[in-house]
C-alpha cells in the first residue's frame, strides 16, 4: 500500500483535508500551489476517503494498511514506522489479524489500481 500515491505521507491518516496548509520549504507545499500537483492531492483525499469505507470496523486504517501489504504474496515481512508504544502495539496487533480476502484486495484495487501509484517524493537537484 506505501507504494501507491495517496497511501503514503501521511495521507491514511486523515490529518489531511482540503484547506490543509504546509510550512515554507515543506515540499508537500506544492500539493496546494502547483495547479497538477494540487489536483492530484484532491485526488488523493477522495481515495483515502474510499478507502475508509473498505476498512473493516475491527481494524484501523493502518492496521488494514499492513494486511494489504503483507497479503501480497511476493511480500515476506513489512516494516511499519511507530512513533510511540501504542503505534508499535497497534503494528503488532495488525499482525495477527488474517490477510485481506480477494473481496477486500479487489476493493482496494477498484479504488487505487495496481500501478496506479505516483510518485511523491521531491526531485533532488
Amino acid at each position: 500500500m506505501i507504494a501507491r500515491g495517496p497511501l503514503a505521507m501521511g495521507l491514511l491518516t486523515g490529518k489531511y483535508s482540503s484547506d490543509v496548509t504546509f510550512p515554507d520549504g515543506d515540499f508537500r507545499r506544492a500539493w496546494i500551489e502547483d495547479e497538477a500537483q494540487n489536483a492530484q492531492f484532491h485526488q488523493d483525499l477522495e481515495s483515502v476517503e474510499q478507502l475508509n469505507e473498505v476498512v473493516p470496523a475491527e481494524d484501523t486504517m493502518a492496521a488494514f494498511a499492513l494486511r494489504f501489504v503483507t497479503s501480497h504474496p511476493a511480500v515476506s515481512v513489512a516494516i511499519p514506522g511507530a512513533r510511540n508504544r501504542r503505534q508499535a502495539e497497534a503494528n503488532v496487533a495488525a499482525g495477527s489479524r488474517p490477510p485481506l480476502t480477494m473481496e477486500e484486495r479487489d476493493a482496494v484495487d477498484s479504488i487505487v489500481a495496481p500501478g496506479d501509484g505516483r510518485k511523491i517524493w521531491p526531485e533532488v537537484t
